[in-house]
Order: C-alpha cells, then sequence, then structure tokens
C-alpha cells in the first residue's frame, strides 16, 4: 500500500470519529424511513435482536425482521443510543445513551426498570454485567459500577481521558482500555487499581483475555500483549494500519483486521504472523467465529466466510453501506448492521450467505 493511500485511509478515520458524534447527537429523522448515521450496536439472544440506534432501542424478531418494541416509543431529541444493548440472566437489558444515562429495561416491552443519571457526559462504550455489577464507561473519562437490581453506584474509578470501550472482565479483575494510552487493572469489588501500563497509543475497544495474557490493540499500529497479572509487556506486532477493534481468539490464535484492510492471524502465545490477507477495504470490527467458520467484516461492506482450519473462501457478499458494527451470530444465521444505508440490520444464512431479511426502521 503506497504511503499516499494510508494517509487517505487514516484522515478519513480522523474525519469520520468527529463527525459521527455531533451527527449521532442530532439524531435527525426525515421522511418515511431513518437513514442510518449513528453507529448501531446489536445483541441477540434465542429469539430476538436487539439494536441500539439513532434515538431508539428496538427488539425485531430474528425470524422475520419484525419489530416487536420500540425505546422511547416516541424518539427524543436529547437522546441518542450507540453502544450494543446488554443481555442480563433474568432477560434484562442494559444500555447506554448520549443523554448520560445507563438504562436497565425490560426485554420483553422495553419498559424502563431504572435509570442512572450520574455520568457526566455520554455512554460510547458498551457495559459489561458480572456477579450482579453493571460496569458502564463514559466520555467523563469514568468507569461507574452499579447495582445490577437498583442501578445505585458501588464505585467509580477515573480515567485520565474518555473510555469508549466496555471493559473486559474475569472473576476478580476489571481490565479497561482508554483513550488516555494506559491499560488499567482494577479489583473488581472495590474498583482500587492494580496496575497500569502506559501503550503509548488510544485504544478504543475492548481488550481480551487470552489465558494469562490480555491483548489489544491500538492507534500505534500495533497488536499488545501484556500479562494480565502484572500488566507487563509479552509482544508487540506491528500492523500496517490501526488496530481499531478487538481479536478473536479460537485455537491459540487471535484473528484480527486493521484499518489499512489488512485480516491477520498471528499465534497468541509468541505473537509470531501466521497469516494475512489484504482484503481491499479498513476492517474496524471484530471477527465473528462460527463452529467451523470465520466472518469477517470491511467497512465498505464486503462479508467474507472463509474456513476456521483451512482458510479456504466460503462466499462473499456485499451489503450497502458502511460496516462498522460488530457482526452478530445466532441461530444459523448472521446479522450485521450498516452505517449511511436505509436498512439498518441485514440478516444472511451463514452456509450460504443469501439474504434471509433486511430491517430499516420506520419513522
Amino acid at each position: 500500500m503506497s504511503i499516499f493511500k494510508e494517509t487517505r485511509i487514516t484522515r478519513l478515520l480522523i474525519i469520520s470519529a468527529i463527525i459521527l458524534i455531533p451527527i449521532a447527537l442530532s439524531g435527525c429523522v426525515s421522511g418515511g424511513s431513518m437513514t442510518a448515521t449513528s453507529w448501531p450496536g446489536v445483541t441477540a439472544d434465542e429469539s430476538n435482536l436487539y439494536i441500539a440506534f439513532n434515538q431508539s432501542v428496538f427488539a425485531i424478531n430474528q425470524d422475520n425482521g419484525k419489530v416487536l418494541w420500540r425505546f422511547p416509543v416516541e424518539p427524543e431529541k436529547n437522546q441518542t443510543f450507540f453502544a450494543p444493548p446488554v443481555l442480563t440472566e433474568e432477560g434484562e437489558l442494559i444500555v447506554g445513551s448520549y443523554n448520560n444515562n445507563v438504562y436497565k429495561l425490560s426485554a420483553s416491552d422495553g419498559h424502563v426498570i431504572w435509570n442512572f443519571t450520574g455520568a457526566k457526559d455520554r455512554i460510547i462504550g458498551g457495559s459489561v454485567i458480572t456477579d450482579q455489577i453493571v460496569l458502564s464507561p463514559s466520555t467523563d473519562n469514568h468507569l461507574y459500577a452499579l447495582d445490577l437490581a437498583s442501578g445505585n453506584l458501588i464505585w467509580s474509578f477515573e480515567a485520565n481521558e474518555a473510555l469508549w470501550a466496555a471493559p473486559m472482565v474475569d472473576q476478580e479483575r476489571v481490565f479497561l482500555s482508554s483513550l488516555d494510552h494506559f491499560i488499567y487493572a482494577l479489583d473488581l469489588a472495590t474498583g482500587k487499581e492494580l496496575w497500569r501500563q502506559d501503550l503509548e497509543n488510544a485504544m478504543v475497544d475492548t481488550p481480551v483475555l487470552a489465558g494469562d495474557l490480555l491483548l489489544v490493540g491500538t492507534f500505534g499500529n500495533e497488536l499488545i500483549s501484556l500479562n494480565a497479572n502484572t500488566g507487563d509487556l509479552e509482544w508487540r506486532f506491528k500492523t500496517e494500519g490501526w488496530v481499531w477493534s478487538s481479536p478473536a481468539v479460537y485455537d491459540n490464535n487471535a484473528y484480527f483486521g486493521d484499518m489499512a484492510g489488512n485480516f491477520y492471524i498471528i499465534d497468541v502465545a509468541s505473537g509470531q504472523q501466521i497469516e494475512r490477507a489484504q482484503m481491499g477495504s479498513p476492517i474496524a470490527t471484530t471477527p465473528a467465529i462460527g463452529d467451523n467458520e470465520i466472518f469477517i467484516v470491511t467497512e465498505q461492506g464486503d462479508l467474507y466466510a472463509r474456513g476456521l482450519d483451512t482458510a479456504h473462501p466460503l462466499w462473499q457478499i456485499a451489503i450497502e453501506g458502511r460496516m462498522l458494527s460488530d457482526a452478530v451470530l445466532a441461530n444459523e444465521t448472521l446479522f450485521v448492521a450498516s452505517l449511511d444505508a436505509d436498512n439498518l440490520v441485514s440478516a444472511m444464512n451463514i452456509e450460504s450467505g443469501n439474504l434471509r431479511w433486511q430491517f430499516a426502521p420506520e419513522k
């Protein structure tokens, strides 16, 4: 790739990041349908999809794409949703909003169970639920730990700059990436800092645990591995472009893409490259891994299915719009959300890539 093309991709990404926030905040609605202009977040359970998009959270049927409910019933101009809703074991949803609130909703009808209003800025990153605690990152630099039952604040942790990504959690620790170039390890029960490591560049997605290793991508064109117990650096893998998304880890391999359009497979233990392929467009999403397949989504809307063991191409299709949201696998179907397109969600058969249905929210 030429220096000119690399520079152009970087400039476009910076411009997109700047433009997306005010567009999402305005949440304009016009015409008979809403064009996808914010960054849709999608989550699935056994039968439904839950989509956070612009001014609404939707529940739709996985079989046919029909709307089951919408929160709020009438869109509100000061409220925009961005991150994927998170499902509780009891069948409820946790979702953050650009009005600085974290909501707990009923997954059956979308009514509000509680609403946390203590954040001072937008909720961009997704929440995580563990041990009856909700962990919600905010662009006010804080990670908020909330009681799952009541929504009351348990503790908060302040980083130096905004938090855009959901944390990674194990049984006792929270691992948090930040725009301030630091990755943090916190005690889950108290929020007390255990260690921090300066990775010299911003991080905008969730770290991934692979045994005792913690993997995280940075805007310094790297995927970095740290010792999860100490924060010590284990290895640094250099990429051609920014690593915007989290890697997917399977069978001791890490699968991920960069904003220069490269797809990588590397060995988790050593950080050595196994395979690299140019996909023709920036990759801002984490690959989705099925039983025997891996699904790669590029920003320009190309979807690739490949065999996990053989890396043999299975199918490839193109969807209208830009793809900046992680694809979701459920019930032999791949669900992808689009930006800048009339259809918000497309559902494809994972074996053939054939389109099952598309969902365009009504006004």
